[in-house]
Formats: structure tokens, C-alpha cells, sequence
């Protein structure tokens, strides 16, 4: 069984062993979300340590201890091997911090989904293992769908979100110019391609106009 949750990312300290290319794979991600992130390992990659050192991430090249576990509170394990493993399980003993690790999965807390990112917008995919390479596709098709158009439809979204919250005190009233917002994003949008410019502008004028058909109503009363 699983459950997924979301992060903040400013909140935790991450700890990555290892220094090749799943480990740099692990911090690029974790750095684009902005996360506390330092790196141990015996070696790392050409391309790794120019990363790190481009972004100033702390690195250490040496063999991993169990104090290198104390504050941490996310470890994402890419070393493969037993003692790493064995380090890892005699510093769960001590200090409290949850696992992903790549190379022992039944040792590990949580799991990473397949994830795509535009903006404020999130969407993830999990297949309980059954299919990582699945998960990627369905990645790819998020991709195809959800283009750089959306940005500005979270945007807009967002600001008249705020507006309302601080102009309408009827929560039924402000849910339904919420509902409305949303419906006048049209199907279009949920499809492979952007919009037309027109197309797009008269969107996030039918989404702002739905949002002031409220403040319009209260200005009458």
C-alpha cells in the first residue's frame, strides 16, 4: 500500500549517497525543488562534481558514517553496496530520517513517482513497482499535454483565488466563481498541443471575467 503526500521542500535536509549518474540524476531533481541537499560518496563523476560545484551543493569524498546522518531528515541511497547498507541500517538506530533507496527497494520508506512539473502545476504517476518504464510514459503523454499555456491559466487562477478570499466572505459564493473559473478552461487545454493565441487570450479572460461576476454582484448590494 502506498500514499502519496507532497513535500516542503524548504523544510528538509536531504543526504544523497553516491556519486555517479543516478546520484546526479537525484540531486538535479532535488536541487530544481530547492531542498537542503549535501553528497557522500568515495568518488564522484566528472559531470557531478562540476554540478555540485556550479550550484554549491556540499560534497564529500570519502566513506560514508553514521554521524553524516544527524539533522537529516531525507536519504536517497544510490551506492550499491553492503556496507553502505549495513551503515545505513545501524544509523536508523540513532537518528530518524526516512529512505529511498535505490538499490536495496525493501529497505526504503517512500518512493519517487514519475513526476512532470510546469509551473505550479504537479502531476505524478506511481505503479507500485508493477512498471517504472510505464510511469515514464505516462510522463511523456503529461508532457505532449500540458504545455507552457498552463503557467499563465495558474497564474491568473491563482491571483483571482487570492482576490476572492479577500473580497467575498460567502464561502458558497466564492466556490462557485471557483467552479467557474475552472469550467471556462476548455477541453482544448487537456490535449496534446497549445492554444491558438487568441484562443489562449480569450481563456484567461473568460477565467478573470468568471471571477469577477462576484465582486460585480456585491458592488450592486
Amino acid at each position: 500500500m502506498a500514499y502519496p503526500i507532497v513535500l516542503n521542500s524548504s523544510k528538509q535536509n536531504v543526504l544523497v549517497i553516491g556519486g555517479e549518474v543516478v546520484a546526479l540524476r537525484k540531486v538535479r531533481r532535488l536541487w530544481q525543488e530547492s531542498f537542503k541537499i549535501k553528497v557522500i560518496a568515495k568518488d564522484h563523476s566528472v559531470e557531478a562534481r562540476e554540478f555540485f560545484v556550479k550550484q554549491g551543493i556540499p560534497f564529500e569524498k570519502r566513506p560514508l558514517e553514521t554521524k553524516d546522518f544527524s539533522g537529516v531528515d531525507l536519504v536517497f541511497n544510490t551506492a550499491g553496496n553492503e556496507g553502505v547498507r549495513g551503515i545505513i541500517q545501524r544509523a536508523r538506530g540513532d537518528h530518524k530520517f526516512w529512505l529511498n533507496d535505490g538499490c536495496f527497494p525493501g529497505d526504503s520508506d517512500f518512493h519517487v513517482p514519475a513526476a512532470y512539473s510546469r509551473g505550479d502545476l504537479m502531476l505524478s504517476v506511481y505503479t507500485h513497482g508493477k512498471s517504472p518504464a510505464l510511469g515514464k510514459r505516462f510522463r511523456k503523454h503529461f508532457e505532449a499535454c500540458f504545455g507552457k499555456d498552463w503557467e499563465a491559466v495558474f497564474e491568473v487562477l491563482g491571483r483571482e483565488r487570492e482576490r476572492l478570499l479577500a473580497e467575498e466572505p460567502d464561502e458558497e459564493r466564492r466556490k462557485t466563481a471557483l467552479r467557474k473559473m475552472v469550467q471556462a478552461i476548455p477541453e482544448a487545454m487537456f490535449e496534446p498541443g497549445d492554444l491558438l493565441p487568441e484562443e489562449k487570450k480569450r481563456m484567461l479572460d473568460n477565467i478573470k471575467k468568471a471571477s469577477n461576476e462576484i465582486s460585480r454582484d456585491v458592488a450592486k448590494k
